[in-house]
């Protein structure tokens, strides 16, 4: 025979007594969990009333203060389009954001931003298919297929507009990335070439690539 489950006992009536006139009970509320827990990142921000990390480093163009003499002279060589030019500083001094703030105020210009440069110089016919990539429907979308007809691609693509390269941590390129671009550069009449990075990059690109300085 099952084991039948065992009713709580009635409570004891008494002379005068009122089961009625017995204060409620306190209903018992759950504490909040202390953070660092076993609370994750997303519930952290939660409990804390944050959309995101406010500890975490951005870059906003927009707040870009600072550098007037720099930035009006690099704007001016841009505007004047220069074939190239070298932005140099230390770590953290701005030339990531300087790069940002000028892309957004190059609207006649098709701007190209590469936060850093490819290992081998091949890689540039995938970025210049991807920046000039047309709808899949449209077929007939001509693509370059190797370093040898980026030259054509490209000034078939820009026509009369001129085009800003940007090329953030220069630094870290290698010598046939950038004897390529140089190359490339020659190729192409509408063309400025801005390479950002260390102080010693131009000792680099002077003990190395003469035609650069």
């Amino acid at each position: 025979k099952p084991l039948e489950q065992p009713t709580k006992p009635e409570e004891p009536q008494f002379p005068g007594s009122n089961n009625q006139d017995k204060a409620p009970e306190t209903p018992k509320t759950e504490e909040k969990q202390p953070i660092g827990s076993k609370l994750g990142v997303a519930e952290w921000l939660r409990f804390m009333g944050w959309s995101t990390n406010p500890f975490i480093f951005n870059i906003v163009p927009s707040l870009f203060v600072g550098y007037k003499t720099q930035a009006e002279r690099i704007m001016m060589s841009l505007e004047e389009k220069h074939k190239f030019i070298l932005i140099l500083g230390p770590t953290g001094s701005g030339k990531t954001t300087i790069l940002r703030w000028l892309s957004g105020r190059l609207k006649p210009f098709d701007v190209l931003y590469i936060a850093k440069p490819p290992q081998r110089a091949e890689e540039f016919v995938e970025i210049f298919n991807q920046k000039y990539s047309l709808p899949w429907y449209m077929f007939w979308n001509r693509k370059a297929y190797s370093l040898y007809q980026v030259p054509d691609f490209l000034n078939k693509k820009l026509k009369s507009r001129h085009l800003v390269i940007m090329v953030d941590e220069a630094h870290e390129a290698s010598l046939d990335v950038l004897e390529w671009l140089r190359v490339l550069n020659d190729q192409i009449i509408n063309l400025t070439v801005v390479l950002s990075g260390l102080p010693v990059f131009e000792d680099h690109l002077r003990n190395n690539l003469e035609t650069f300085v």
